[in-house]
């Protein structure tokens, strides 16, 4: 046997060892990512809460300027307290309200604001506010 076809016959296929090392080096990869994903999927989650607050605001001023226009109905719409949301992943948000005072004369504005809170803790999320038209008391 010639020293050519002996040299060719050593280097067929992928041996163990270089099987086992790219395993490792794929191994550390992955690992050197895993904090990385991690991180990603808290972020995710906040801004899906995030988002989610947001609407609900959005939501209550959207009720509020639906409402008939005097102070008394929005006053009354403000005083009822909201239902909390389920948020998704175990959050509940609940919706606060507060109105401005009444105008004097009218017609005239009042002030109607909207915040949410994560339930049972006083860490607010997400608030707006807008004014609302009103022709009667």
């Amino acid at each position: 046997m010639s020293p050519q076809a002996q040299d060719l016959r050593d280097e067929d296929g992928i041996g163990m060892i270089e099987i086992v090392v790219s395993m490792f080096v794929l191994g550390l990869l992955a690992l050197a990512f895993l904090p990385l994903l991690a991180n990603s999927l808290s972020l995710t989650s906040r801004n899906t809460t995030l988002a989610a607050a947001t609407q609900v605001v959005e939501r209550q001023l959207a009720e509020a300027r639906a409402q008939t226009p005097s102070c008394a109905a929005i006053k009354t719409y403000v005083d009822t307290v909201p239902d909390p949301v389920d948020a998704g992943r175990g959050v509940r948000l609940q919706p606060q309200r507060s109105v401005g005072s009444c105008p004097s004369t009218f017609p005239g504005f009042v002030s109607v604001s909207s915040s949410v809170v994560v339930a049972g803790t006083s860490h607010v999320l997400a608030s707006a506010a807008t004014r609302i038209f009103v022709s009667a008391p």
